[in-house]
């Protein structure tokens, strides 16, 4: 299983298994990242100027089997 450890810009993301997806946002803006590269320290995405939700941030990792994340989905960690 992977970490994802947030900071202050971004999103330190480790131990992603093979295949995996990792989304950042930040308000409505969303980027998806491959997970083969980590460890990697991911950027939030930039927010547009007038988005009322700039500032929400976070993070998940999207696999085939299992997922894990930051943020409001925090809530599915665990899951099965």
């Amino acid at each position: 299983m992977g970490a994802l450890t947030p900071g202050p810009d971004g999103v330190l993301v480790r131990g992603c298994p093979r295949g995996a997806t990792v989304r950042l946002w930040d308000g409505t803006s969303v980027e998806p990242h491959p997970g083969e590269h980590a460890p990697a320290d991911i950027p939030y995405p930039r927010p547009a100027p007038d988005d009322p939700e700039a500032g929400h941030r976070g993070a998940a990792v999207f696999t085939r089997g299992d997922r894990w994340a930051t943020g409001w989905l925090s809530a599915y960690n665990g899951l099965d």
